[in-house]
């Protein structure tokens, strides 16, 4: 699995791990998005892979991403 400079970008600034992405694509839910991409979600974060496998980019989920909004007012 190979990581994009997009992915690296937002994993740093995200403080999301290379072990979060490994988890997240091996015991997450995946579904299919558009142009063959798929979406893994595992424990608050998602991850998109190209068909070739490569990390696109990695995120929190909106819901996760609402509760952290929460604790920074």
């Amino acid at each position: 699995m190979t990581l994009t400079n997009h992915a690296k970008l937002r994993m740093q600034q995200r403080i999301i791990t290379l072990q979060d992405i490994y988890n997240c694509v091996k015991l997450g839910a995946s579904e299919s998005t558009t142009e063959g991409k798929t979406k893994y979600t595992y424990n608050n974060i998602y991850v998109i892979l190209s068909v070739n496998k490569s990390v696109i980019t990695a995120c929190f989920t909106k819901s996760y991403t609402k509760q952290l909004e929460k604790f920074a007012k």
